[in-house]
C-alpha cells in the first residue's frame, strides 16, 4: 500500500484502493473536519477510505486530541451504530499501529480490550479500526468516581500482571526498551518539551547517561500494558471497561505500569489517590527508585 502524491485538493479519480487512505500533499486542507495536518504534512481522505473500508460507511469522524499517539486518531460516530475508532499513520509511525494490532489480537480473551475490526499496514502508511468501548477515559471521570476508579484500576492491573509472562510473545524488558530509547534520542525523535517538570531543560542525550547509571539490577517480569496512564483505561462512571492504546504491551517489570499509573493518578486526581492506588494493588513497600526510573524511561516515548 503506497501513498502517492496529489497535485490538487480534490478526491483522486479512478478506482479507490487502500492507497487513498493517507495522501501526502503540499497544500493546506480546507475542510478540517475531514482532513488533518501532520508532520510530514499528511491528510486522511474519508470519502476514499469508505470505499475500501465499508465498516465506516455512515460514520462521521471526530478528531481525538487527548493522548500522545504518533498516529492520527479519530472517533467515528453515527446516531444508529456503535462508536468506532480509527488510527492512521504514515512513514516510521506505522510500526506503532502494527504493534498495537498484534498486541490487541494477543490480549483479547486475556484482558478487556477493543476488538480489531480492520487493519492494513505497509512501509508507507497503515490504519487500524477498532471498536469503541462504552464510557470515557479515566482522566475525565467525574470527581465523585475518582476513588472508585483508582482502586479498580489497581485491581485490573493486578489481573493483567497475573497473566503468565511465558505466554507473552512481546519483549518490553529493559534490554529492548533502552535500545529503542537510545535510537529515538539519537534520531531526534524525543519530545523534550514534554518532559516531567524535574527534567525540563535537559536534553534527551543528557538523560541517556541516567538510563545506564540508574538501571535497576533486576526486573520483576510480568505482562504489562506498557503505558498504563489514566487516558489509556476506559471507565463507564466507576465501572472498568477495558485498556486501550496497547502498542507497548509486553513482558516487563511491573513497575513499568505502576510508575506511570501513579504519576498519572497524582497528576489528574491528587497525590493521596496515588497512595491508595499502591494500597489497592497490594504493595506495602513501594520501590521509589524503580518508580523514578521507569518514569525516566517513559520520557523517551
Amino acid at each position: 500500500m503506497s501513498c502517492p502524491s496529489l497535485r490538487t485538493g480534490h478526491q483522486p479519480a479512478g478506482n479507490h484502493s487502500a492507497t487513498a487512505i493517507l495522501q501526502f500533499v503540499r497544500f493546506a486542507p480546507v475542510n478540517r473536519r475531514n482532513l488533518r495536518w501532520l508532520d510530514p504534512v499528511t491528510l486522511i481522505d474519508f470519502t476514499a477510505l469508505k470505499q475500501v473500508l465499508p465498516q465506516i460507511r455512515g460514520y462521521e469522524p471526530e478528531e481525538v486530541a487527548i493522548g500522545r499517539s504518533t498516529s492520527m486518531v479519530y472517533r467515528l460516530v453515527s446516531p444508529e451504530m456503535p462508536t468506532l475508532f480509527l488510527k492512521a499513520a504514515a512513514g516510521v509511525d506505522t510500526s506503532e499501529l502494527k504493534a498495537e494490532h498484534d498486541r490487541l489480537r494477543w490480549i483479547a480473551g486475556r484482558a478487556p480490550v477493543p476488538s480489531v475490526l480492520g487493519f492494513s499496514v505497509d512501509t508507507d502508511c497503515s490504519y487500524l479500526l477498532i471498536e469503541g468501548l462504552p464510557g470515557m477515559n479515566a482522566a475525565e471521570v467525574p470527581a465523585r468516581f475518582r476513588r472508585q476508579v483508582t482502586i479498580q484500576f489497581a485491581l485490573e492491573l493486578r489481573k493483567l500482571h497475573s497473566i503468565d509472562p511465558g505466554e507473552c510473545p512481546f519483549d518490553q524488558t529493559l534490554e529492548q526498551v533502552l535500545r529503542a530509547a537510545r535510537a529515538r534520542a539519537l534520531a531526534g525523535r524525543v519530545d523534550e518539551s514534554d518532559f516531567d517538570v524535574e527534567r525540563l531543560g535537559c536534553s534527551a542525550i543528557e538523560l541517556l547517561g541516567q538510563l545506564d547509571r540508574k538501571r535497576p539490577v533486576s526486573e520483576d517480569i510480568v505482562v504489562t500494558h506498557g503505558d498504563a496512564c489514566l487516558p489509556n483505561v476506559i471507565f463507564d462512571e466507576g465501572t472498568f471497561r477495558g485498556f486501550v492504546d496497547c502498542s507497548r504491551c509486553g513482558r516487563a517489570d511491573r513497575y513499568q505500569d505502576l510508575a506511570l499509573a501513579a504519576r498519572s493518578i497524582k497528576s489528574n486526581f491528587g497525590g493521596q489517590f496515588a497512595d491508595e492506588f499502591f494500597d489497592a494493588y497490594g504493595i506495602d513497600d513501594v520501590d521509589a527508585e524503580k518508580v523514578s526510573y521507569y518514569q525516566l524511561v517513559d520520557e523517551f516515548f
